[in-house]
């Protein structure tokens, strides 16, 4: 109904908002990617959740509430994990921007699209769902694994600069990244 509807939304809104609050004293104690990890896999397998028992109630509860949770930390982290290794530049955070406004454009209008132009209906939505967040799941882990292989932090977990020179692997990483928004 309407008003079970209205609930479920204010529900996600409320713990994407206590996420966010819970979030504020684990920052200080961990770094981004030990933060974006956790939580995205939260989001992914509550999308899991919800294509798996879709007619059950509780699982669109707690499918809801911890989709709210998982994603409260992505966008704000994303620009820290770029930050934490030193690799944040006017070029990448504008590219960090333009990819998500493209990404919350895109993306809504093609659920719209598979809805109302497929025999699934609304079941597509809850499909459609796992499909991205597993795939940016996955996506996230090879990027934080990545980063950390091949690049020193910048900052220590408590977020004092650790002063240390760039290795060249670093510089041409920091060019190619710059050489890539140039692009965009």
């Amino acid at each position: 109904s309407a008003h079970d509807a209205a609930y479920l939304s204010s529900s996600y809104w409320v713990a994407f908002t206590a996420g966010r609050i819970a979030m504020v004293p684990l920052a200080a104690c961990l770094t981004p990617g030990a933060l974006l990890v956790p939580t995205l896999a939260l989001n992914a397998l509550c999308a899991v959740l919800m294509a798996t028992f879709p007619d059950s109630t509780r699982a669109m509860w707690v499918g809801t509430l911890g989709s709210g949770i998982g994603v409260c930390a992505l966008y704000s982290n994303a620009i820290s994990l770029m930050s934490y290794y030193d690799l944040l530049t006017p070029r990448v955070t504008a590219c960090i921007c333009a990819s998500s406004a493209t990404g919350h454009m895109t993306i809504p209008n093609l659920f719209g699209l598979v809805i109302h132009h497929s025999a699934m209906r609304y079941e597509a939505l809850v499909r459609l769902n796992v499909l991205f967040t597993s795939s940016g799941f996955f996506l996230l882990v090879a990027v934080v694994s990545h980063l950390s292989r091949n690049f020193t932090p910048a900052f220590s977990i408590g977020g004092t600069p650790a002063l240390r020179p760039l290795s060249p692997r670093e510089h041409g990483a920091r060019r190619e990244l710059e050489r890539l928004a140039e692009e965009l």
